[in-house]
């Protein structure tokens, strides 16, 4: 609790409205402030060990000024219950922010889920 005070890191996508497609590139977008760290380390995690054991490692060392990060070919098994997840490139146990669960659908699903109140 103590360390989400110290870090403005939020991470916007993906979502439980927008989610991922299997052997795709898709998209991790975040937002940030001056007072996060230079560099994170981008992990992917599910609860459900029959879909994902253990931590999946994305990328090491991305600069959070970028503000998005592209995963191409995307090897997760298809299945619900994934989290996106920032730690820190000095100690990888100390999380400095997660998504919420996404999903990871089969390869040829549209992008994005459609919702009726976007389009008022």
């Amino acid at each position: 609790a103590i360390l989400n005070t110290l870090v403005a890191l939020s991470i916007s996508g993906p979502s439980a409205s927008s989610f991922w497609v299997q052997f795709s590139s898709n998209t991790i977008t975040w937002s940030s402030n001056s007072s996060d760290p230079a560099q994170v380390d981008i992990f992917v995690t599910n609860t459900n060990t029959s879909i994902l054991n253990g931590a999946f490692s994305i990328a090491n060392n991305v600069p959070v000024t970028s503000e998005s990060f592209t995963v191409t070919n995307v090897t997760l098994r298809v299945g619900d219950g994934y989290s996106v997840v920032f730690v820190s490139p000095s100690n990888n146990s100390q999380v400095l922010a997660t998504s919420g669960t996404f999903s990871v659908m089969p390869n040829g699903s549209a992008c994005f889920l459609f919702s009726p109140s976007l389009s008022r």
